[in-house]
């Protein structure tokens, strides 16, 4: 998250607001000039420190209370007015990437359409209602308060988010969306629906007769409220004046029929003037008239529903629903078309990841979906087909004194100790020497005999951290293969990738007895097998096939040579270079159309166990292309390759990337986009996917061979089941 800059007013606000509390709704002048000099004196404080405490005890006031930058921050976001968009903007409001006309930000994920100007004030709030980017509002029931979670850096790397916001009530809220002026609605166990300030303070109580409210939404002008009523069978539409606009369900008698539902869990009021219920009880999710009051659909109909507690449809005419008992998210398409399945739990992931009954489902402005239940909240991004986090609402908390807030600050900026990192929810599985092996395009084909023989040739070895391995410039006679620890890639005395546990480096002196583009060093002590040219060599020789399959190999590379050096290119090979980024994105849009042209069956998507941190986001067919692509021996790497911010000519340096990798494989998406490439729009950062059956280091250190590179990370893309099945 961006630094926020802390004005006065903002942090008299809130003081103003606490002493309210404590004080009565009309504070003396004596009292506003205290919390006025207060509020000059934290703003200036907050340069320096991000918490700070609070103690006043004058003028009949008594506060303490500790205030941190993040609250003021919060509170700031609340209050900024709501974008709303003619157009799609150049850059992406979240993180200024380039977005190319695009209402959709291929980056970080922001969907714009949900700001997009005309919308109808009669239509329900999205999921997230009017809560700011990069934060979520979540009741919490069991500690009787609402919390708005900062969902920045901390969740981002995989950490549990921070509180920014909170709200101590004296019930148990179940929901909570907020409204325009900062005002949040909320329905309780008790069975009451109310709206308060961000401070707790009643605005207004439904005085309407109800039993189970376990959902609450409004209008998008925040005038109409939406309840589900679980308890009376009922869903229905009030004003603030106490009146019931619409209503759907028989009070208090459960039914199928027409007219009937039990337990319904959800409605929203839709662009096209309709109401979707997700009847939970009776395992359906209905879209009724707002006029009439006749049931138009019943959706999802085929897909043997169990639990469907949440339903939205999205501004494109796509519906979603959760169906909780089956821990799978359904997006229909507009035609009410079965269009893709998301499962986010599967019985042999963590059980501290399966989350029974949510209370809460929210759609981030990203796509990610954060679901929680009275004991815990979990985020998945159904596009990357991951668990991004997980946390246990007992764990989100502000500190509770300014020792603790020191001391979590102190940990927070500590190099040497930083906060842990969430367990991941790839289970780690035991390094295999044979599959490892397997991975290079060499030996795909190979007989197990082949493996068992070069498996005698391998050498152990122990080495340090900091030890290095290979150097930049010499030649080599040995491949390695990594069991445990990390080793870094060098290039030009700078670190630009860091390799793992099951990765191959430096195979091609096995073919070739060429110089080193990069050096290689230990980044922490390990264990690796190192094979020799020489004990290769006599393997290969007794198996003719992978022999001349080795041989083609070398051949090819030596056609290749050394084509790219890091001094100024030539003024023809930009061009050329460019032409060959041209044609190589034109070679992909042809795929994609004669994919376009085979029948597609409704994918069905499963959370894989793993934090793949890949950022582009892949189009349906894209994700059929890499499946496709794998069953071929191909694995997909997306490339993060930043440039030096003082390089000259970037969208030159860049085609000439993109040329050298196409020697390896296939490019088949890129940001930028060629187009803007080719206009010079292009940051420091440019991330493009490779379809390759090269191995990853190999590819690392041909990206780290062209000049004005300072870093480059390659990391593998899954998607289905059968991926997981090949470890890269």
């Amino acid at each position: 998250m961006p630094s926020h800059e802390i004005h006065a007013p903002d942090v008299y606000a809130i003081l103003a607001g606490w002493a309210r509390q404590s004080a009565g709704k009309t504070l003396a002048p004596t009292v506003e000039n205290l919390l006025q000099q207060e509020a000059s004196k934290s703003a200036a404080a907050f340069d320096q420190h991000s918490t700070l405490q609070i103690q006043l005890n004058q003028a009949g006031l008594s506060l303490q209370r500790l205030l941190q930058r993040r609250t003021v921050a919060a509170w700031q976001a609340l209050h900024a007015p709501s974008p709303e968009f003619n157009s799609p903007p150049e850059r992406c409001p979240a993180c200024e990437s380039l977005l190319t006309g695009e209402w959709s930000c291929s980056l970080c994920g922001l969907e714009l359409l949900r700001w997009q100007s005309g919308q109808s004030l009669q239509q329900s709030l999205d999921s997230q209602g009017l809560t700011p980017w990069h934060y979520a509002l979540l009741p919490d029931p069991r500690r009787k308060r609402l919390i708005l979670l900062d969902l920045g850096s901390p969740a981002q790397a995989g950490q549990a988010p921070e509180v920014a916001w909170q709200i101590n009530l004296s019930t148990e809220a179940v929901s909570a969306r907020l409204l325009p002026g900062q005002e949040i609605l909320l329905s309780t166990q008790a069975g009451d629906v109310m709206i308060c300030d961000l401070f707790g303070n009643l605005l207004w109580r439904c005085e309407l007769a109800l039993k189970q409210p376990v959902f609450v939404d409004a209008t998008r002008d925040g005038q109409q409220i939406l309840i589900a009523d679980a308890g009376r069978h009922k869903v229905l539409i009030v004003n603030r004046q106490q009146e019931t606009i619409w209503s759907y369900g028989q009070a208090d008698q459960p039914g199928r029929d027409r007219g009937f539902l039990r337990q319904p869990t959800c409605l929203r009021l839709t662009a096209e003037g309709t109401v979707l219920i997700a009847d939970s009880g009776n395992h359906r999710v209905l879209e009724a008239s707002q006029l009439s009051g006749q049931v138009r659909h019943q959706l999802a109909e085929k897909q043997q529903l169990e639990q469907p507690l949440w339903c939205e449809r999205l501004p494109q005419g796509e519906t979603l629903i959760v169906d909780a008992a089956n821990y799978r998210l359904l997006n229909l398409n507009p035609e009410h078309q079965l269009n893709q399945v998301f499962t986010y739990y599967q019985n042999q992931l963590d059980i501290r990841y399966r989350l029974q009954q949510p209370q809460s489902i929210i759609r981030r402005e990203n796509g990610n979906y954060l679901l929680a239940n009275a004991e815990r909240i979990i985020e998945i991004s159904p596009s990357q087909q991951r668990l991004l986090w997980f946390s246990l609402l007992t764990d989100l908390r502000t500190p509770a004194s300014f020792d603790q807030a020191q001391a979590r600050e102190k940990t927070q900026s500590s190099t040497a100790k930083p906060l842990p990192k969430l367990s991941s929810t790839r289970l780690q599985s035991p390094f295999k020497l044979g599959d490892t092996l397997r991975q290079m395009t060499a030996f795909e084909d190979a007989p197990d005999a082949f493996f068992e023989k070069l498996k005698l040739c391998l050498r152990y070895e122990e080495h340090p951290a900091g030890k290095i391995l290979l150097r930049e410039g010499q030649k080599s006679d040995a491949m390695y293969l990594i069991r445990e620890g990390e080793v870094e890639i060098i290039k030009d005395f700078q670190p630009v990738a860091t390799l793992g546990p099951g990765e191959i480096f430096g195979e091609m002196a096995l073919l070739n007895a060429e110089p080193r583009n990069a050096t290689v060093r230990m980044k922490s002590s390990g264990r690796l097998y190192r094979l020799n040219k020489l004990a290769f060599e006599s393997v290969v020789q007794a198996f003719p096939e992978v022999h001349e399959k080795v041989r083609q190999i070398a051949r090819v590379r030596a056609q290749m040579g050394e084509q790219v050096s890091d001094a100024a290119p030539p003024a023809a090979t930009p061009q050329s270079a460019r032409e060959r980024l041209e044609k190589m994105m034109q070679n992909h849009r042809e795929r994609l159309e004669q994919l376009r042209k085979q029948p597609i069956s409704p994918e069905h998507h499963q959370l894989l166990e793993g934090p793949l941190h890949w950022s582009l986001r892949y189009t349906g067919l894209e994700q059929k292309l890499i499946r496709q692509a794998r069953q071929t021996n191909y694995r997909c790497l997306e490339l993060h390759v930043r440039l030096r911010s003082d390089s000259a000519m970037k969208s030159v340096r860049v085609s000439l990337l993109v040329s050298n990798l196409e020697k390896y494989g296939d490019i088949i998406r890129i940001h930028p986009t060629p187009e803007d490439i080719l206009r010079e729009k292009v940051d420091d950062t440019v991330i493009m996917a490779l379809l390759t059956r090269s191995s990853r280091s190999r590819i690392l250190e041909e990206a780290c061979a062209l000049g004005d590179i300072q870093d480059v990370q390659a990391i593998p893309v899954y998607f289905g089941d059968s991926d997981q099945k090949s470890p890269d």
